[in-house]
């Protein structure tokens, strides 16, 4: 009688189909590396030129003719659009901006901060990488990006630290 029962229970066990941690982690790792792959296909034509007779993957610099225009604004549209957004934002919905020890000062603190991290500092990297310009002007672009990111930032903790004291 129980070994029937027990028969007719495992029978309507629901089968686990739950990793363990360990599995969970290796299949994580393996989907981010084939996601990261699938990635440089799109983006590069697999020209490696530049990159010193390596096979590697990723090369160190792409050629700016492999970078299909339309990514290459699309990026650089995708890295505005936030801070257009909270300019957007911060003179709508939040006061406007001042720099007067009130409440308008603390909105200067999430514009520059987007400004500085999202927008400059994204398109910094990006200009040396793939920007359609010889090397030189595309260092010029990565350095002035760079340090105007810093700068902006500054601007924005100066803002935030002036606001609450």
């Amino acid at each position: 009688g129980r070994e029937r029962h027990r028969a007719r229970e495992r029978e309507r066990e629901i089968p686990n189909f739950a990793l363990s941690r360990d599995d969970f982690d290796k299949k994580r790792i393996e989907l981010f590396s084939h996601f990261l792959l699938l990635l440089e296909e799109i983006i590069m034509k697999r020209s490696h030129r530049g990159n010193s007779g390596t096979d590697s993957i990723f090369p160190r610099e792409a050629d700016p003719e492999t970078v299909h225009p339309c990514l290459f604004f699309t990026c650089v549209f995708l890295s505005v659009l936030p801070s257009v957004l909270c300019l957007v934002w911060v003179v709508h919905y939040a006061g406007g901006l001042a720099w007067d020890g009130s409440h308008q000062q603390f909105n200067w603190h999430p514009l520059c901060m987007l400004i500085a991290l999202v927008t400059f500092l994204s398109n910094g990297l990006m200009s040396f990488r793939i920007f359609p310009f010889r090397r030189r002007a595309r260092k010029f672009v990565h350095a002035t990006l760079n340090l105007a990111s810093v700068f902006v930032a500054i601007v924005g903790l100066v803002a935030v630290f002036q606001n609450h004291q």
